[in-house]
């Protein structure tokens, strides 16, 4: 593909245009600020969440010990790689949900209940192989007696989460095509919130863990079931959840779908078999010390990977106009703003690492702060290529795509087996860094050239007025860290805290773009906007509540 002369121009920041000249910046300021919005949105549910799954650590730890919450962790893991195997349905789905906005087909509606169809069957299906995985696996991961007698329940209800799961994720997907993401995050947030509250309360009565789980699959159930009655009451046509198979719909999505599936299934091998690969070779307990280490960079990847998950709707949106410039657009502010976003994260993780992980847990293996950090690392690194994936996934530009995938899948299983075999847990971690970093450049590069830009171009607008932010981030950090010599969580938090908002201030005034300053004008004035609104409510509710009185009189 040629690159035009001017494409350097495509790619710099809004604000640069003089007043009153021709725009360069190919997707529109409203555009750009709802991508913006969407993703922060998509992410709000997951930042509840995460932050819930990052305080129960403890407490499994606490009542179950390390080895058999490391069983449960295995479980999951395998449930992970499972259900990485959804013949691409779910980007397809949400593909062909994105595009019927503008031709509004029965086709449409009849290819999503077939879906439906199969994700109900790939449920059933996935969990017997779950629970048929953990009959050898339970024997293989060092167990001992006690633990290995309970190792079949906790795989056969993983099975079934996975199938509740698998429900919730065709939701998840007629949602993300509709780009209703705050339904989403509502959704996510209820979740977390209605299991933790259980969990806990299950566990200060001393259930066991089956009991545990098996109050976290009611609950995935019942978000499955609002989720898809509130698909069929925002769009009506695709409220019937299953259908007859139409093969004649189903086989014109068949080459989407399968290479949609390759990216699934190598994208989970990356980032789901270092537990397998811990397991395996040292010991359940080792998974525990291993998760550890990866709670808060995989927490980062949540934010960069939902954030970037938006792309794909609105590159698919533009998918059947061959717009290049407008995908060009997309790519750019993407990478943009989930670099933006992630930088500061993991500056301020890696400097607060030894002292987080000692508040959070207590004492822990020296080898999980190796862990967290490395992955940090390597968490930033896949930052960069996050929204190159989503776009080149969007447009089905799969050749390239799969290559820099295979490539990475294959180093990864490669250098874990090698590295945890020698260095332990920490193994595991450079095994995914090194190939993260080659992987997530190459997309960079291979989306760059797709949509027509120098590579070098994408990467100036990408970190243009980024660099003395970061400084400040980071020496605040370290400097706080040093201060307040931070011995509990809180204080953690506050340099955090802190940190963060030196990253802001110092991004807003040095080197935000226009987009990012509409956005964080928006985000200032939310509370009062909000507040507005509410005053508004209750001032009419107190008029009629007065309004009787009144006549009475």
């Amino acid at each position: 593909m040629t690159v035009p002369d001017d494409a350097s121009t495509l790619v710099g920041p809004a604000r640069d245009s003089a007043p009153g000249s021709e725009r360069s910046d190919p997707v529109e300021i409203a555009e750009r600020v709802r991508v913006m919005r969407d993703g922060v949105i998509s992410y709000g549910g997951y930042v509840v969440s995460g932050l819930i799954g990052i305080l129960l650590v403890p407490v499994y730890l606490g009542a179950f010990g390390a080895e058999l919450y490391g069983l449960w962790l295995a479980a999951l893991a395998v449930a992970a790689l499972v259900s990485a195997f959804d013949f691409g349905l779910f980007s397809s789905v949400m593909r062909e949900v994105a595009l019927d906005r503008h031709t509004r087909s029965d086709a449409a509606a009849r290819f999503v209940a077939s879906a439906g169809t199969i994700f109900f069957l790939l449920g059933l299906g996935g969990a017997v192989v779950i629970g048929t995985i953990g009959l050898p696996l339970s024997s293989g991961l060092h167990l001992t007696e006690a633990t290995r007698g309970l190792a079949r329940g906790v795989f056969a209800l993983a099975g079934l989460q996975y199938a509740a799961g698998t429900v919730a994720l065709f939701a998840w997907a007629l949602l993300c095509g509709l780009r209703r993401f705050g339904a989403i995050a509502w959704l996510s947030s209820a979740s977390a919130v209605v299991g933790a509250v259980g969990t806990v309360g299950l566990v200060a009565v001393h259930a066991g863990l089956l009991t545990v789980i098996a109050w976290q699959i009611l609950v995935t159930a019942g978000t499955a079931a609002a989720a898809l009655a509130l698909t069929a009451r925002l769009e009506p046509r695709f409220g019937v959840p299953i259908g007859p198979l139409d093969r004649s719909l189903l086989r014109g999505h068949v080459s989407f779908s399968v290479q949609s599936q390759l990216v699934t299934g190598l994208v989970r091998i990356v980032w789901g078999t270092a537990p397998l690969l811990v397991g395996a070779i040292r010991g359940a307990g080792a998974i525990a010390f291993y998760h550890i280490g990866q709670r808060f960079p995989y927490a980062i990847a949540d934010v960069t990977w939902r954030v970037s998950e938006v792309l794909f709707p609105a590159a698919a949106d533009r998918g059947r106009t061959s717009d290049t410039k407008r995908a060009r657009g997309i790519l750019e502010v993407g990478t943009r703003w989930t670099v933006a976003l992630a930088l500061p994260l993991c500056i301020i993780l890696w400097t607060v690492a030894p002292s987080l992980l000692g508040t959070w847990i207590g004492d822990t293996p020296r080898d999980s702060v190796g862990v967290l950090r490395l992955l940090t690392a390597g968490v930033l690194a896949d930052a960069v290529g996050v929204a190159a994936l989503h776009v080149l996934w969007a447009q089905g530009v799969f050749r390239s795509v799969l290559g820099v995938l295979g490539g990475a899948a294959v180093a990864n299983l490669a250098l874990g087996v090698w590295l945890v075999s020698r260095l332990g847990i920490v193994g595991a971690a450079w095994a995914f860094f090194v190939p993260s970093c080659l992987g997530s450049f190459a997309l960079a590069h291979l989306a760059a050239r797709w949509c027509a830009v120098p590579t070098l171009a994408l990467v100036r607008a990408t970190l243009r007025g980024l660099i003395l932010p970061a400084l400040a981030c980071g020496v605040s950090a370290v400097g706080l860290l040093d201060a307040v010599r931070a011995d509990n969580l809180v204080e953690v938090l506050g340099v955090a805290v802190a940190a963060g908002a030196a990253y802001a201030v110092s991004l807003y005034v040095a080197g935000a773009r226009e987009e990012e300053r509409v956005f964080a004008r928006e985000a200032v004035g939310l509370p009062v906007t909000v507040a507005r609104a509410v005053w508004r409510v209750g001032r009419r509710g107190f008029r009629r509540a007065e309004a009787p009185m009144g006549e009475g009189r």
